[in-house]
């Protein structure tokens, strides 16, 4: 048996290598043939999509990210120590300017206040009673100087009443120093009572403004100035973000730019530059920008992050591509211009300008021209093509 297998094998072999031997020389052949006739007909037409230079509008845009705070802040703190009874408001909730907003315990300074009133009227009594007592005086001193001027009575006596008299004045002027007194007394006791009550008011021209924090809750004990609520603006709100050396000079207090935000789905806002700082940061070498943001709605919510885009120079009637035409070649970067007439591409050098979205503004074409934007991976400069433009059936077809 394996003698036989032996001899299939030599019978076999010889032959299989005799078939490989001519398949590669009639593929050989054939690959000869087609080369030379490519180089006969020349070289093949590279298809690619064009799309033309168009004159517009080339912007210079930046984009800076930062963070949305409220114009103005106002700390609801206790005006004096006592317990927080309650607290008539919760997070969210809308605040009228000198709106009550708690109350601490206050029976104390309420009796205090009906003291002070109390005795007040006690003092206005004294001073009416002293007041009273000075005319009686007065009267039977005028009496007592007309009896004299007619030698009824002695010199000893009107000086009695004259005596009388003095002393009423002063029983007077001491009663209504008490008044005084007594009237301060009740002012302080209601200036604490008032002090009680927890009330929101801020300077300002916006008359209403929302509750963003709660420090404490009903039944803490509380000493003065203690922070007990936090209330912030919404409309406008203050939009923060910092620009490096190169933008800072180029951004003046007014300019227009858009604010759009994470969670309204791209939605954009107006808004202007309000001011900047005048130093940069030493460790990031960028200054504070600060930008008014108009929040009629109250759509924007201080503390979220933000992106602010910015329109720093604007070019008009500059020619525009696509920045999918620009390639590099030899380091150096250009697009690919179709020569129509000789129906080949010719590698144009350009120099950038602004861009804009997809589009990039460039000097070293014209309008009009024809720019490869898919297909230049395969181009050299005077490569034969055939084009499409973006959008439409081949439009040379010249091949």
């Amino acid at each position: 048996m394996k003698r036989s297998l032996e001899s299939i094998s030599r019978r076999i072999l010889p032959a299989a290598v005799a078939a490989v031997v001519t398949a590669s020389v009639l593929a050989g052949c054939g690959g000869s043939e087609s080369e030379s006739s490519e180089r006969a007909g020349g070289a093949r037409a590279v298809s690619v999509l064009v799309e033309e230079v168009r004159l517009g509008t080339a912007r210079d845009v930046r984009s800076y990210t930062g963070t949305l705070l409220p114009e103005r802040r106002f700390t609801v703190a206790a005006r004096t120590s006592g317990l927080l009874e309650r607290l008539e408001v919760e997070i969210g909730d809308r605040v009228e300017r000198n709106a009550r907003v708690g109350q601490l315990e206050n029976a104390e300074f309420v009796e205090d206040v009906r003291q002070a009133e109390a005795e007040l009227a006690v003092a206005r009594a004294r001073y009416s009673a002293a007041v009273a007592e000075r005319e009686v005086v007065n009267r039977e001193l005028e009496r007592v100087v007309s009896l004299r001027d007619r030698d009824f009575i002695s010199e000893a006596e009107q000086d009695e009443v004259e005596s009388r008299l003095i002393s009423a004045d002063a029983a007077v002027a001491v009663a209504e120093s008490t008044l005084e007194l007594r009237e301060a007394v009740l002012r302080r006791a209601r200036i604490r009572l008032d002090r009680s009550t927890l009330r929101a008011l801020w300077e300002g021209s916006d008359n209403e403004r929302f509750v963003s924090r709660r420090f404490l809750d009903e039944g803490s004990l509380v000493s003065e100035n203690s922070a007990i609520l936090e209330v912030v603006s919404l409309d406008p709100l203050i939009g923060e973000f910092y620009v490096p050396e190169a933008d800072f000079y180029r951004i003046e207090r007014g300019m227009p730019l858009e604010i759009t935000t994470g969670g309204l789905g791209g939605r954009s806002f107006p808004a202007e530059v309000l001011r900047r700082s005048p130093e940069f940061s030493a460790e990031t070498r960028r200054a504070l920008v600060q930008v008014r943001v108009p929040n009629p709605d109250n759509l924007l919510a201080p503390g979220v992050f933000m992106l602010a885009r910015m329109i720093l120079d604007e070019q008009q009637d500059v020619p525009r591509i696509p920045t999918s035409a620009l390639v590099e070649r030899d380091s150096v970067e250009g697009v690919f211009v179709i020569d129509t007439d000789s129906e080949v591409s010719r590698f144009t050098p350009i120099e950038r300008g602004y861009r804009d979205g997809d589009f990039v503004a460039v000097q070293g074409v014209e309008a009009g021209a024809l720019v490869v934007t898919r297909g230049h991976n395969l181009l050299t400069d005077q490569t034969p093509v055939r084009w499409e433009r973006a959008g439409d059936n081949l439009a040379n077809q010249a091949r």
